[in-house]
């Protein structure tokens, strides 16, 4: 699938943008470069866990589960999504 007939690469190309982009941080916050206080925050994240921004939904599953848990406690949503269900429309 893609997003646009016009631009057919163009879901593949944003995220090598922000792969690119991420790569270059990780690399800036690995030679202790920060400029911030976010910059510091996900330097101190990076010294004890490794990816501070990780990617995907398995390096993600723990804080997504915790986020639909509060959504169903809140009745935002009904009832969690089955595991090995999609959370997101297609």
């Amino acid at each position: 699938m893609t997003c646009s007939p016009h631009i057919p690469d163009v879901a593949s190309d944003l995220f090598n943008a922000f792969a690119d982009a991420k790569r270059l941080y990780i690399a800036r916050l690995e030679a202790g470069v920060t400029e911030n206080a976010d910059d510091e925050f996900f330097k101190r994240v990076m010294d004890v866990i490794g990816d501070p921004l990780p990617y995907g939904i398995e390096p993600n599953r723990g804080m997504l589960e915790a986020i639909i848990g509060h959504a169903v406690e809140q009745g935002i949503i009904p009832r969690r999504v089955a595991r090995g269900g999609t959370i997101f429309a297609v």
